[in-house]
């Protein structure tokens, strides 16, 4: 693949991954969408941070009853907070 194809499919991938965190921020609730919004502003790459709430909100969405190898022992092993932020942490609760 050329250099100038490998560059079209990144701006392409960003492209989306903007356009992703755009609709993001508009559909969730206020108090979600200002959590993303501080996390963006303390972190230097808002692609890492979006695909951390991405990851975030995958796990949230995993039954807890020992499908797909995942224990309850382990979600509730879990520090939340670390990987979706107090505010939305304390919203679930």
């Amino acid at each position: 693949m050329s250099d100038l194809s490998q560059n079209f499919e990144t701006l392409e991938r960003e492209n989306q991954d903007l356009r992703d965190l755009f609709a993001y921020i508009r559909n969730k609730p206020e108090n979600e969408a200002f959590e993303l919004y501080r996390r963006l502003r303390m972190s230097v790459d808002p692609f890492k941070t979006l695909q951390q709430f991405r990851d975030a909100e995958a796990l949230l969405l995993l039954p807890s009853h020992g499908t797909h190898g995942i224990t309850d022992n382990f979600m509730n092993e879990v520090d939340w907070t670390s990987v979706a932020g107090d505010g939305i942490v304390s919203n679930l609760i």
